[in-house]
C-alpha cells in the first residue's frame, strides 16, 4: 500500500499538529504558568521589601525619637516636678491666681523603665492671650509635656469674655 504524495502530506502535518498539540501542553503551558507565578512571587515579595523599607524608616524615626527622649530626661534631671514647673510657668504667665485646682492623675506602672505621671489643672478667669501663653510653654517646654485632655467654657465677667478650663498635662518620669 503505498502512499499518494497527498497523502504522505496530511498524515505529516497531523502528525506535526499533534506534535505541536503534546509539545503546547507538556512543555509550552507549564512554562507559562510557571512564569506568570514567578511575576505575582515578584510582585509580592517586591511589595514586601516596600513594606520592611518603610518599617525601617519607621523604624529610625522611632529611634531618633527615643534618643533625644532620653536626652530630655537627663537634661531635666531627677529632681524634675511636673508639679513644681506647672507652678512655675503659671507664674511666669499670670495665671497663678486664676488657678482652682491642680491635682495629681494616677497611672498603671510599666515595665519599661519609665512611668506617667500627670496633673489635672483647673482654672477660671483666664484671659485667651493668657491661656495661649500657658499652653505654648507647656507644649514647647522641651520637658517633654503633653496636653492629653482640654475642655474649655466661656464665661462672662462684668461683659469681660474669660475662660473657664479644665486640662490634663502629662509626662514621664524614670522610675
Amino acid at each position: 500500500m503505498s502512499l499518494k504524495r497527498r497523502e504522505l502530506a496530511l498524515l505529516c502535518l497531523g502528525g506535526f499538529f499533534v506534535f505541536m498539540l503534546v509539545y503546547y501542553f507538556l512543555v509550552i503551558s507549564p512554562a507559562l504558568s510557571k512564569q506568570t507565578a514567578l511575576e505575582r512571587f515578584n510582585a509580592k515579595k517586591s511589595a514586601d521589601l516596600i513594606s520592611v523599607m518603610e518599617m525601617r524608616d519607621q523604624w529610625k524615626v522611632f529611634q531618633k525619637k527615643r534618643a533625644n527622649a532620653e536626652e530630655i530626661f537627663k537634661r531635666r534631671g531627677k529632681d524634675f516636678s511636673l508639679l513644681s514647673y506647672l507652678e512655675q510657668i503659671s507664674r511666669e504667665t499670670g495665671i497663678e491666681a486664676s488657678i482652682q485646682y491642680m491635682k495629681p492623675l494616677t497611672f498603671s506602672a510599666s515595665n519599661d523603665g519609665y512611668k506617667p505621671e500627670g496633673i489635672e489643672m483647673g482654672l477660671k478667669g483666664i484671659h485667651i492671650q493668657q491661656l495661649v501663653h500657658f499652653l505654648h510653654k507647656i507644649e514647647h517646654s522641651e520637658n517633654l509635656l503633653f496636653i492629653k485632655r482640654f475642655k474649655v467654657r466661656p464665661i462672662t465677667d462684668n461683659k469681660i469674655r474669660l475662660l473657664e478650663l479644665t486640662l490634663q498635662i502629662q509626662t514621664y518620669s524614670s522610675i
